[in-house]
């Protein structure tokens, strides 16, 4: 194999870009609303599901769905002393498009999973061609978004 850096292909006198002349999307998904349901478990006897639900908005491509090549939108739970976590996966669409959509999850918590409050550390937001949008606990709180899981 031979490997040509941008500079040999200018040396070369070969094209080394491409111009995009239509409509980009460079904005990633928005998080328009967040559900936990329950928001207070109990693992002592057996697993517990949590359904994470969010309505997620995109201006252009289309929050990411089932084929997620580009990423996934999800959120993170972190147990109180951060050595356990749970993520929801948010593809699969319950109602609405790409473009203003409900996603949903059934978040396992395990058996014996650490007792006390989990709390959402991060959620990403990904769109179908791979912008982002990160949401850290305190920009959750302040958007009034639920942050935390109590396992008694």
């Amino acid at each position: 194999s031979r490997w040509m850096y941008t500079s040999a292909l200018v040396a070369g006198a070969f094209p080394t870009t491409i111009t995009q002349v239509g409509q980009g999307d460079i904005s990633g998904p928005q998080l328009v609303s967040l559900s936990l349901s329950p928001s207070a478990v109990n693992t002592t006897l057996s697993s517990q599901v949590v359904t994470v639900t969010a309505q997620i908005t995109d201006d252009l491509s289309g929050a990411s769905g089932p084929n997620y090549s580009n990423g996934a939108s999800q959120i993170r739970f972190m147990s109180p002393s951060g050595g356990q976590f749970v993520d929801a996966i948010l593809t699969n669409r319950i109602s609405g498009d790409g473009l203003d959509g409900v996603y949903q999850y059934s978040m396992v918590l395990p058996r014996y999973a650490e007792s006390g409050v989990w709390t959402a550390s991060y959620l990403m937001l990904v769109d179908s061609i791979g912008n982002s949008r990160w949401m850290y606990t305190s920009a959750l709180v302040a958007g009034a978004f639920p942050t935390t899981i109590v396992n008694n």
